[in-house]
């Protein structure tokens, strides 16, 4: 009798889930239709448009590890061992320089070493966050210490 209850129970959801699927298409069958009255590059200027908001809220910065999912990689799903860069992602206009450098000190720091600054590019990170700052990690210089918070 309980299995009977819980399978209303989860046909319950998946009907809400069916309905709210079918309001969703119901939307963007409204908006959509005016859309293929306007030209067609007005629509596309819609749709970038859309998107360059979107990107407008970006995520919070992160560490970006590329090898992260890739299952064929020496050590997948483990802590590296060692590290010789780091790459920051985050949006321009939601991150101060100083998280962006805490990061990226932390990160290094794990292992001993010091973040040095490379570049920053485009091309690395995704959309949503689509600023990447790419720091080496290097062994910090001879005589500064053990304190890596005295070379900042």
């Amino acid at each position: 009798m309980t299995t009977h209850h819980t399978d209303h129970g989860l046909r319950e959801k998946q009907l809400r889930c069916l309905t709210l699927v079918w309001w969703i298409v119901g939307i963007v069958d409204w908006l959509y239709r005016p859309c293929m009255k306007i030209r067609e590059h007005s629509f596309s200027t819609i749709v970038l448009f859309l998107v360059l908001v979107l990107a407008g809220c970006a995520a919070e910065p992160f560490i970006y590890d590329s090898d992260r999912f890739n299952r064929s990689v020496e050590g997948f799903g483990q802590t590296p061992i060692d590290i010789d860069e780091v790459i920051v992602c985050y949006g321009e206009s939601s991150t101060s320089p100083s998280v962006i450098v805490s990061m990226a000190k932390d990160a290094c720091g794990a292992y001993g070493k010091v973040p040095v600054f490379v570049e920053q590019t485009y091309m690395k990170c995704p959309v949503l966050t689509p600023v990447a700052a790419v720091y080496d990690c290097e062994k910090p210089p001879i005589g500064s210490g053990s304190d890596l918070n005295s070379l900042f």
